[in-house]
């Protein structure tokens, strides 16, 4: 058919097509698509606008100078524009003091770092302002080790280090090359520590302190936004969150009898711990082996150092309630000495009180136990055991007292609760020796073959003496922490002794730092002086297995 023969047609449809151009659409009606029917049919939508120009869709542009790490957490949360232009990005995100002259600045964050050394190197402390003049080559330094992004976050913050003073070295041998110099410091951040690292203070502070605030710390680099927009970014960045660390401070030997029972009733029940209060009571969970149960109808105390059947009145139990006491460790070998009824009163005290126990119980199986505690996400499993004896002291089928030390079973229940995700901590009552090195053989190669099952702290808590360290891998053991409420100080040996305080961090052990004490009046704990703490640890570091 031609369309000259039909003019009629085609007039009726351009008339149509101008019609339907000119009529207004109805307003868009609700899809009929129901999740109870999915064969119903889909309705269109209009399609939504494209952003204007004035969108709020912010762009930035993240300095090649940060942490990978803090890179990955920017660009895991960010849901805008990141461009690889500094000069086309609305906001620039950097480490340290920002060079950009605009005056819109917002810190989002920072990136803890720590000054550590190999940790047999018995270095405690420096100052900032000593570390930056060894950085900038004025004042003579160990060299100091780091990682090519440490060092590349430092100079943008500090400028460039004097030439040698700085050695480069991968993340993964960086600790055993430091490790093998004589004297060598290292900056590593947060998330990257180790145990075979020791952690040094910086102007009195360390990440390693329960009440640690990252934005007071003089080597926490501050992660700034610079730009118009700055205020407007909700990014957070760190390395380091309180919520996801748990301090545990391991303590030695307390007996709450003889001299410091006497100490106690002169000066006061709560004296004795006057001095170090506040770092057993700042931790998260504080451990303390007590070796002696609370007995009601205990005598009064003998100052003979002769008395061998020890007892605690029940009202210096307000000693341990003063120092934030958690755990009970009961591996010791003087808890029966009353009999069993003032051990079932002691038990009865700690579950008053809340707190737990581990290493002995009312009977074999319940001493035997692990004591399992999660706490900000760390689950940690307590267990504990009596090597040395005597046999009276360890528990029975029906019989209360501390674990007899099975090392088979022990070594195959580490490993279980390793694999279980637990960090297995293991307290022993080992053989005694008057001496910083270990009893011989059996001892050491006992507590070695507690850290190869997974075990990630073994620590000895017999020793009147304190004991030398070793380290299978990085699992940490401490050989034995000396007296803490003890009256045993006749010598100078006795009267040495420190105070572990672990940190465990997102289910790691990062390590420990080690509080040096001395005993005075029989029984009272004092923190030792810097020079003092020095000369101790290098005497502690001489006698360990490095």
């Amino acid at each position: 058919m031609r369309l000259q023969h039909r003019p009629g047609i085609f007039l009726f449809i351009i008339y149509l097509v101008w019609f339907q151009a000119c009529t207004p659409l109805p307003a868009a009606a609700a899809p009929a698509f129901s999740r109870a029917s999915p064969t119903a049919p889909i309705q269109a939508t209009q399609t939504p606008p494209l952003p204007s120009p004035t969108s709020s869709i912010i762009s930035i542009w993240l300095s090649p100078s940060l942490p990978g790490l803090a890179r990955e957490q920017i660009l895991h949360a960010w849901s805008g524009l990141v461009t690889s232009s500094s000069s086309k990005a609305q906001v620039q995100v950097v480490t340290g003091k920002s060079h950009s002259s605009s005056p819109s600045q917002t810190r989002v964050g920072e990136w803890v770092y720590a000054l550590v050394v190999p940790f047999f190197q018995p270095v405690l402390h420096t100052t900032l302002d000593d570390l930056q003049q060894a950085w900038k080559g004025k004042t003579p330094a160990a060299p100091l080790w780091m990682t090519s992004e440490t060092l590349e976050i430092f100079k943008t913050w500090w400028g460039q280090p004097a030439a040698g003073m700085v050695r480069v070295e991968t993340a993964g041998d960086l600790l055993q090359k430091a490790w093998n110099e004589k004297a060598a410091w290292a900056l590593v951040p947060f998330e990257q520590l180790d145990p075979r690292w020791r952690v040094l203070r910086v102007d009195g502070q360390s990440p390693f302190d329960p009440q640690f605030s990252p934005s007071t710390y003089p080597l926490s680099v501050p992660i700034m936004a610079t730009g118009d927009s700055s205020a407007s970014l909700s990014l957070t960045v760190k390395n380091y969150d309180r919520n996801h660390l748990t301090v545990l401070a391991l303590s030695g030997v307390t007996a709450l009898a003889r001299r410091t029972a006497a100490l106690m009733n002169e000066k006061g029940v709560l004296y004795p711990a006057i001095s170090i209060d506040q770092w057993l009571q700042s931790a998260d969970l504080t451990h303390i082996s007590n070796e002696v149960s609370f007995n009601e109808a205990c005598p009064p105390p003998k100052a003979a150092l002769r008395e061998a059947l020890f007892c605690s009145s029940p009202e210096y139990i307000r000693l341990l309630e003063a120092v934030g006491a958690d755990i009970i460790e009961l591996t010791g070998n003087h808890n029966l000495d009353r009999g069993e009824d003032a051990y079932f009163y002691s038990l009865e005290l700690y579950r008053q009180r809340g707190w737990k126990t581990y290493g002995g119980g009312a009977n074999l199986e319940e001493a035997q136990r692990p004591l399992f505690i999660e706490h900000h996400g760390n689950r940690l499993a307590f267990l504990g055991c009596n090597m040395a004896g005597p046999e009276i002291a360890w528990a029975g089928k029906e019989k209360p007292g501390a674990a007899p030390c099975d090392f088979n079973a022990l070594a195959s229940r580490v490993a279980s609760l390793r694999l279980a995700g637990y960090l297995p901590v293991v307290t022993l009552q080992a053989f005694e020796t008057e001496d910083y090195r270990p009893a011989p053989m059996q001892q050491p190669n006992s507590f070695v073959r507690l850290a190869e099952a997974g075990a990630v702290v073994i620590s000895g808590s017999q020793a009147h003496v304190p004991q030398g360290f070793q380290f299978i891998g990085d699992h940490y053991i401490h050989f034995g922490l000396g007296n803490l409420f003890f009256d045993q100080t006749d010598t100078p040996l006795t009267r040495q002794a420190t105070i572990d305080r672990h940190i465990f961090y997102e289910g790691r052990y990062l390590g420990v730092e080690l509080l040096p004490i001395h005993i005075v009046e029989y029984g009272r704990p004092v923190p030792m002086s810097d020079d003092e703490a020095q000369r101790f640890l290098e005497t502690l570091f001489h006698a360990s297995f490095q």
